[in-house]
């Protein structure tokens, strides 16, 4: 906030002037010495004072100084005469003050009516300052001697802040789109537009509809990314982003490869391009089955700066057995698009080999020959000896096996081809075809542990024993662990435990508990009744009426803390016997631990997996030093635990059992 220094109003030059008159007076007296004994004027000062107070702001325009002297004098000599004293009188100065707001070019009057703006001795306050609020103040001081002016500039501003709407848009290639840049704040110097962090260029498509709208009539596929929107001022810049995507776009192939003739040798490069949202994936077939994998035969694939998937076959010194129908499908959530076309090489034919073919009881299934070599004068399908078709559901066209509305009994079983040239050199491969069948309304039970192959088993049951092989694509929800931790300050001989609880994630779970990375391995505590001649530290129990011999005798009482002291001992010799892993369902498993150990200090960490993830959570558990074992005595029957951390040996006699 900006405010202008203001000039005092001095009264220098008034006093000027009656310093003149008075040469005036002594002009029309004798030429006697004249002595100015004290002459005091008052000044008034004109100050500009800014105070802020919360939001208010308070403008001091004017003070007045009072005069020091109650009386100012003036004595004159006229030669020999007597001296003449004139006296002037103490005297007040009033100042008329009034604030005025300097609003397009015109003062406007501020009235201390709206509680908006107050006035009070001189000073002008801005209740709750606004935008609005911004501009020059001016304050006027007057009385009988005349006026002077003040002017203030207030400038006031507020944090910038940005937003483009909507946040994330999807288009549809061709179709428009607009995004709105909402600012807030003052002042606003400028604002502009930036597209992937690069000035946005408003030319052609892309177009200002206002300062804070901008459209793209038709949307193409270097529009999308990410918009920001840059609003500054002398103080602070701001921002806000927005995101366009194009909507989902089926694959297209924007470049094809053609058919090919040559001579066996050279090296030769088929191309597939395709376009499409999202970016789409390319794939090659050989007559309908996988590429041969070999040294010489490599697949490229790159995707350029505007989403475009390239893909290349290289095949260096091309053989016979090279030649084939290729195929390239561009493929992604949206759709796919294929493009097939033949590369022919000079030779005798050649027939690859073929894997089993599995087919669907109802449908079409259709069997390329995969066949190389050039030129091919014939190519025959067999089954069983028997040249097909052999009825209405078959057919045999360019090499290619159709059959229609597969039927188990009828289709299934072991298919010959045999390519041949006109010189009755031949080439054949067998293949078997499996027909899968289920019944119409058959419902199957599928167990997913990936994407492989799974065996289903139908109900009802199908007409044969035999095992089907179907492949199934499962979406498997990744395991979300709902954070937990140890309590705090746990000391040795305390209990604790958490839980693991998996809040999301498909079945099944597996959990692994670990401490320090390392899987734990848990003896569980199990409780039994104490009556064998000897035990050991893992019996627990409850002995009543037993003997406790020490250093100064025995006392009668009851032992059950001994044997529970003997627990603890076993457990500060080996930690793992105190930890205790259960699963509590299938989406919880808790860890305890009955008696902590210094060695039980770490980090304990539970790892969830399953088809889709796996996920861990730690927890740190501090262990504090040894607590004072607390000793409780009775009136009658006395008992003192000793905790000692010894290995306690039981023996027991037909009327007492005593622990040595």
């Amino acid at each position: 906030m900006d405010v202008n220094d203001v000039d005092e109003i001095d009264d220098d030059d008034d006093d000027d002037d009656d310093d003149d008159d008075d040469d005036d007076d002594d002009d029309d007296n004798d030429d006697a010495d004249e002595e100015q004994l004290g002459i005091y004027f008052t000044r008034c000062l004109i100050a500009s004072v800014l105070k802020t107070t919360g939001r208010s702001i308070a403008l001091t325009a004017v003070r007045c100084v009072s005069p020091r002297n109650t009386c100012a004098c003036i004595e004159k000599g006229r030669g020999g005469l007597e001296n003449e004293r004139e006296t002037i009188e103490p005297h007040e100065i009033h100042f008329c003050r009034r604030w005025y707001y300097n609003r397009n070019q015109r003062e406007e009057p501020i009235e201390d009516t709206s509680g908006h703006y107050i006035v009070r001795d001189g000073s002008l306050i801005i209740q709750g300052v606004q935008e609005n609020d911004a501009g020059s103040y001016m304050c006027i001081a007057s009385n009988s001697e005349g006026t002077e002016t003040l002017e203030v500039r207030l400038t006031v501003s507020a944090p910038l802040s940005v937003l483009v709407q909507p946040a994330i848009q999807t288009v549809d290639l061709g179709k428009p789109a607009h995004l709105t840049c909402s600012a807030s704040g003052f002042p606003q110097a400028a604002l502009y537009w930036l597209k992937d962090g690069q000035p946005l260029r408003m030319a052609g498509r892309v177009s200002t509809v206002s300062r804070e709208r901008i459209s793209v009539t038709s949307v193409a596929r270097e529009d999308r990314g990410m918009y920001q929107c840059f609003v500054r001022n002398e103080y602070e810049t701001a921002q806000g982003i927005a995101e366009l995507r194009l909507g989902e776009i089926a694959p297209q192939l924007v470049y094809r490869f053609i058919e090919q003739t040559m001579q066996p040798g050279p090296s030769v490069s088929l191309k597939c391009s395709a376009a499409g949202n999202p970016t789409p994936q390319i794939s090659w077939l050989l007559d309908g089955f996988p590429l041969p994998q070999n040294d010489r035969l490599l697949i490229g694939q790159y995707v350029t700066v505007y989403g475009d998937v390239i893909s290349h076959v290289n095949i260096t010194s091309v053989k016979p057995e090279d030649g084939g129908e290729y195929e390239c499908t561009a493929s992604s959530r949206a759709g796919d698009s294929k493009h097939s076309a033949r590369l022919n090489i000079y030779g005798l034919p050649y027939v690859r080999p073929m894997s089993t073919v599995s087919a669907v009881a109802g449908k079409q299934l259709y069997i390329k020959c995969p066949v190389a070599g050039y030129p091919i004068e014939s190519i025959v399908w067999e089954k069983g000896n028997v040249r097909l078709p052999t009825n209405m559901r078959q057919r045999v066209a360019n090499g290619t096996l159709f059959i229609d509305t597969v039927q188990r009994a009828a289709d299934q079983g072991i298919y010959t081809c045999t390519a041949r040239n006109k010189h009755n050199i031949t080439s054949q491969r067998s293949v078997e075809v499996r027909v899968l069948a289920l019944r119409d309304q058959t419902t199957a039970q599928v167990y997913c542990l990936g994407r492989l192959d799974y065996h289903a088993t139908t109900s009802p049951q199908p007409c044969t024993n035999e095992l089907y092989v179907y492949r199934v694509v499962c979406n498997f929800l990744p395991p979300k662990i709902t954070p937990f931790s140890f309590a705090r300050d746990l000391n040795v001989g305390d209990r604790t435990s958490i839980q693991c609880v998996v809040a999301t994630g498909d079945l099944p779970l597996t959990f692994t508990w670990l401490k320090d990375n390392v899987p734990i391995e848990t003896i569980r505590t199990t409780s039994r009744e104490a009556s064998s001649n000897r035990a050991n530290g893992d019996s627990i129990g409850s002995l009543t009426n037993k003997s406790l011999k020490n250093g100064s005798g025995s006392k009668k009482g009851t032992a059950a803390a001994a044997l529970a002291a003997a627990a603890a001992a076993a457990a500060a010799h080996d930690p793992r016997k105190a930890i205790t892993i259960r699963q509590n369902d299938a989406f919880i498993s808790a860890l305890s631990i009955s008696t902590i150990a210094p060695a039980h200090n770490g980090t304990y960490t539970c790892r969830v997996t399953n088809g889709a993830a796996t996920v861990a959570h730690s927890a740190l558990l501090h262990v504090n030093g040894k607590r004072t074992p607390l000793v409780k005595h009775w009136e009658n029957n006395r008992c003192q635990l000793m905790f000692i951390y010894l290995k306690l040996t039981m023996v027991k006699s037909a009327e007492n059992s005593q622990l040595i």
